[in-house]
């Protein structure tokens, strides 16, 4: 059940969402809940046992990752230029 809930969010967070831009469903989130959801992914993966569990957990978090990427470089909190 919560690896299924790990493909479902990342199924709807790729949606695109096309007024008044077209983006991925995640991006068009306000601030807040964009750091919400991040929080408790990154807290999910680091309290889950289940290794096929906490592999799609942390495939939810690569595909965020990698929307946010092209909006903004500090996008988990980390200061990418310094790498």
């Amino acid at each position: 059940m919560r690896s299924f809930a790990a493909v479902l969010f990342r199924r709807i967070a790729s949606k695109t969402v096309k007024k008044p831009d077209p983006k991925d469903l995640f991006i068009s989130l306000a601030d807040p809940q964009k750091a919400f959801i991040r929080a408790l992914l990154i807290q999910s993966f680091g309290e889950e046992s289940a290794n096929p569990v906490r592999n799609k957990i942390g495939d939810a978090i690569a595909d965020i990752a990698r929307q946010g990427h092209d909006y903004s470089m500090f996008f988990w909190g980390v200061n990418m230029s310094i790498y």
